[in-house]
C-alpha cells in the first residue's frame, strides 16, 4: 500500500513537472515574442538612423578671395598728380626741348610704377590661387575621411544587429531547452512511478 502511495506521488510529481514545464515554455515563448517585437522596433530605428558625411558639401571659402587694388590705384593717382604738378610748374620756365625731355622721363617713371603695381596685384592673385587650391585639397581630404567614417558606422551597425540577433536566438533556444528538460524530467518521473506500480 505504501509502495502505491509512493508511486502515485511520483506520478503526481512527474505530471506536475510536465505541466510546469509546459507553462514555463509557453510563458518563455510569450516573453521572447514581446522582446523580439521590441528589439525589432529598436533595431529598425537604430538601423534607419541617417549617417551622413559631416564634410559633404563644404564650401571653398578661398574661392572668393579678391585682390586689393586700392593701394595701387592710390599710388597711381598720386604719381599722376605729381607729374601734372611738375609739368605745370615747368611749362613757364623750360623750353620745348626741356619739356619734351621731362615728359619722356615722367612717362618712363609712370611705366615703372605701373609695372610695380601690376607685380603687386599678380603676387596677390597667385597667393589667392594657392590658398584656393590648398583649401580645395583640405576639403577633399575631409570628405574622404567622412566617407570612411560613414562606412565604419554602417559596418558597426551591421555587426551590432547580427550580434543582437545571435544573442536573441541563443536565449530563445536555451529557454526552450530548459522547458523541454523539465517536461522530460516529468515524463521520466511518470515512467519510474508507473514502472514501480507494476
Amino acid at each position: 500500500m505504501s509502495f502505491t502511495i509512493v508511486a502515485v506521488a511520483g506520478l503526481a510529481m512527474g505530471a506536475g513537472k510536465m505541466i510546469k514545464g509546459g507553462i514555463d515554455k509557453s510563458k518563455a515563448k510569450k516573453r521572447q515574442a514581446a522582446a523580439k517585437e521590441k528589439m525589432d522596433k529598436q533595431m529598425d530605428e537604430y538601423m534607419n538612423q541617417e549617417v551622413k558625411n559631416p564634410y559633404e558639401g563644404m564650401e571653398n571659402t578661398s574661392e572668393d578671395l579678391t585682390v586689393d587694388t586700392q593701394a595701387a590705384d592710390f599710388a597711381a593717382q598720386k604719381s599722376e598728380q605729381g607729374r601734372a604738378d611738375i609739368m605745370e610748374g615747368m611749362a613757364g620756365t623750360a623750353g620745348s626741348s626741356g619739356i619734351a625731355a621731362l615728359a619722356q622721363s615722367m612717362a618712363n617713371q609712370a611705366s615703372q610704377e605701373a609695372q610695380a603695381a601690376s607685380a603687386t596685384i599678380a603676387t596677390q592673385e597667385k597667393a589667392n590661387q594657392d590658398a584656393e587650391r590648398q583649401e580645395a585639397g583640405n576639403i577633399q581630404d575631409q570628405q574622404i575621411q567622412g566617407e570612411i567614417m560613414v562606412q565604419n558606422i554602417k559596418d558597426q551597425k551591421m555587426g551590432t544587429k547580427i550580434g543582437m540577433s545571435q544573442a536573441e536566438m541563443a536565449a530563445e533556444g536555451q529557454a526552450a531547452k530548459d522547458a523541454d528538460a523539465m517536461m522530460a524530467s516529468g515524463m521520466s518521473d511518470i515512467g519510474s512511478a508507473a514502472g514501480g506500480m507494476v
